[in-house]
């Protein structure tokens, strides 16, 4: 009898101490929203007063998001990228001299405090690789340009590819608009960077992890998804992986309706040879089922876009191809 009155007494006791973890809890978890409804509200006033051009508000706000509290011990916390981009922002004002006075320094130390932040949609990084490349701190400064490239690359896919040129080609000329905050565009501006040496298989690693990663190069590509492709099947460059070589040759040429609506808008070497490269993994099964149907109508499109090799295959093997 005693050792149930004891039983129970443990068990309300429990009880007790956990409703009291749960109270607590919800009491942390309201004071959490709360503060971070206050980071999103300033956000979203600092992104109209931008778009109204009224700088000195924006940095107001900035500053403002800057001192709200956040847990310096939780990177996790999302709060820590409200307060990057907040960071990225004054320094944006000051690259570009809005409300405050051009100062290439006070940029630079907002831009590298953003970085170590994080940011939800600028690239800190981009700004300082580009601001040591072409010497806007007084002087090239290389080693800084390619140190702040390769920290970016690890964070944002498009800096990833902006790498693979570099390790590919040594330079680079994606570059950012003058008076914009995060766009990119593609410009006879060169970055060079010649303290790096040709390293072929970084670079197409470099450029399969941005692909892979659903980057899409909208100007015109020095390296496409059918040269990672084309790697990808020799592997000679990459490990070789016939299905995702299969993969990016896919999405690279275009489809049977289009290419018969419009030859002239994809009639180039590269495509030719993309359609050809997959009329051999479609004949072979490799990356893909065997399907030598498919794989005619590849080659035939293969030939039809002036690829040599598809047509010598289509008269020495006689195979049936209707043109």
């Amino acid at each position: 009898m005693q050792f149930m009155m004891i039983k129970k007494g443990m068990r309300s006791l429990c009880d007790r101490v956990l409703l009291a973890f749960f109270f607590a809890f919800c009491v942390q978890l309201k004071a959490f929203s709360q503060v971070y409804q206050q980071f999103r509200e300033k956000e979203d006033a600092c992104i109209e007063f931008q778009r109204q051009q009224k700088w000195a508000e924006a940095a107001e706000v900035c500053n403002e998001i800057i001192a709200l509290p956040i847990n310096s011990k939780d990177s996790l916390d999302r709060r820590f990228k409200y307060k990057g981009d907040a960071l990225f922002r004054l320094g944006h004002y000051y690259y570009h001299a809005h409300y405050f006075k051009y100062d290439i320094q006070k940029a630079i130390w907002y831009f590298e405090e953003a970085s170590k932040y994080g940011t939800y949609v600028y690239m800190p990084e981009l700004y300082l690789m580009l601001i040591y490349n072409v010497g806007k701190y007084g002087v090239c400064d290389y080693e800084k340009s390619l140190y702040w490239l390769q920290k970016g690359a690890k964070k944002h896919p498009i800096m990833n590819y902006l790498l693979g040129e570099v390790y590919e080609f040594g330079f680079t000329n994606f570059v950012v608009r003058d008076k914009s905050a995060n766009v990119f565009k593609y410009d006879d501006q060169i970055l060079a960077f010649p303290n790096v040496e040709k390293q072929t298989r970084k670079a197409y690693k470099c450029f399969l992890e941005f692909f892979d990663k659903g980057g899409q190069y909208i100007n015109d590509a020095k390296i496409s998804k059918y040269d990672v492709g084309k790697a990808l099947k020799e592997g000679i460059v990459l490990a070789q992986d016939y299905e995702k070589a299969f993969e990016f040759l896919f999405y690279f040429v275009p489809s049977f309706h289009e290419i018969e609506n419009d030859m002239s808008t994809y009639k180039t070497p590269e495509v030719a040879d993309a359609f050809f490269l997959l009329s051999q993994l479609c004949r072979f099964g490799n990356g893909t089922t065997a399907n030598e149907l498919r794989a005619n109508q590849y080659l035939k499109y293969a030939a039809l876009c002036g690829s040599e090799a598809a047509q010598k295959a289509i008269s020495s093997s006689h195979i049936d191809v209707d043109f």
